[in-house]
């Protein structure tokens, strides 16, 4: 695992995206946050994101709401195995993916799915 962050992170971003569509409807004169200004609050946030790391949750996005194996992200992303792992062990830490078996008799190595409420969130914002 390559980051772990604080406990505080993600309501702290959540209050510094809303300030910044805030600021940005305040730039544009309106008196209320439109969906307008969330985007581009959200395409912001997005760009802060490493390249690496949204280059995975848009291959995961592509397979949502289905699970992957590493195996299948190797292939498909033409990556190394560690690279992949790496990431996905990352994602997972910060319960942005769950992993499940693909049947409970598999012996095949876990899939890796978005869970909804980021499979939800990216759909809509990515």
């Amino acid at each position: 695992i390559s980051n772990y962050p604080s406990p505080e992170v993600p309501t702290r971003l959540s209050k510094q995206m809303t300030c910044l569509a805030k600021g940005i409807a305040m730039a544009r004169e309106k008196a209320e946050v439109t969906e307008g200004e969330v985007k581009l609050a959200m395409q912001c946030g997005f760009g802060a994101i490493s390249r690496s790391r949204m280059t995975l949750l848009r291959y995961l996005l592509s397979q949502y709401p289905y699970g992957v194996n590493i195996a299948k992200m190797i292939q498909d992303m033409k990556l190394p195995q560690s690279t992949i792992r790496r990431w996905v062990e990352d994602l997972y830490v910060l319960k942005v993916l769950d992993r499940t078996k693909p049947d409970t008799k598999a012996t095949t190595p876990w899939d890796w799915v978005l869970t909804s409420r980021y499979g939800d969130f990216l759909t809509k914002y990515l």
